[in-house]
């Protein structure tokens, strides 16, 4: 429930088995078709910050705020906000999506794969990471950069709201609901709910 791509299988008749998930939906298949259902845990226990001694950074830093990240939600969005299967959008698809956002008003194709090239050359080791999938390379940078970023939580639900009040993509299920934008002074650049080089400015494409 916490993300399309946050799976785990059961085994028959498996006991006791741990599921690192605060919420889970359990899908059975049936010769009748899929039998789900919910399961809610105790929400966890957290230090209190002013007891942390010490807190823990990410070795990878995404501004946000940035353009790039922006390209890096809609490419994952799909996936957050369906199935992990779900196809990854193409250019043409996220030049579509962010049309919205008055910082990619002008946006084309060249704009949209430039920050795709930014992102797999310099923020993300994916050609790095790809040689240990057992599946070997994948397909694209747009896949790698969506099944990197996923894998290891650099994108996640809460970062759909940089995409609020934007139509959907052909790509996002139609029934997702889009809310409503929020007001321009809570966007410091860019701104619907599912479970180096410097930063990119604002006049790069």
């Amino acid at each position: 429930m916490e993300g399309g791509a946050e799976l785990v299988k059961v085994r028959p008749r498996q006991l006791e088995m741990v599921i690192p998930f605060e919420m889970s939906r359990i899908l059975i298949p049936t010769v009748n078709g899929i039998v789900e259902f919910n399961v809610y845990a105790p929400p966890p226990r957290l230090l209190r910050m002013d007891l942390a001694t010490w807190t823990l950074a990410s070795s990878i830093h995404l501004d946000k705020t940035s353009k790039y990240f922006a390209v890096l939600v809609a490419l994952c969005e799909p996936r957050l906000r369906g199935s992990s299967m779900a196809a990854v959008p193409s250019v043409r698809e996220v030049v579509e999506r962010l049309k919205g956002i008055d910082q990619f008003r002008d946006a084309n194709r060249s704009s949209i794969n430039y920050h795709i090239d930014y992102l797999a050359a310099q923020k993300l080791p994916v050609s790095q990471w790809s040689k240990y999938m057992d599946d070997g390379p994948m397909h694209s940078k747009r896949e790698a950069l969506v099944a990197f970023a996923l894998r290891f939580d650099l994108v996640n639900e809460e970062h759909l709201d940089l995409l609020t009040g934007l139509r959907l993509s052909p790509s996002v299920p139609a029934s997702t609901p889009v809310l409503t934008s929020r007001p321009r002074h809570e966007l410091p650049l860019l701104r619907p709910d599912r479970r180096g080089v410097s930063n990119v400015n604002s006049q790069r494409p």
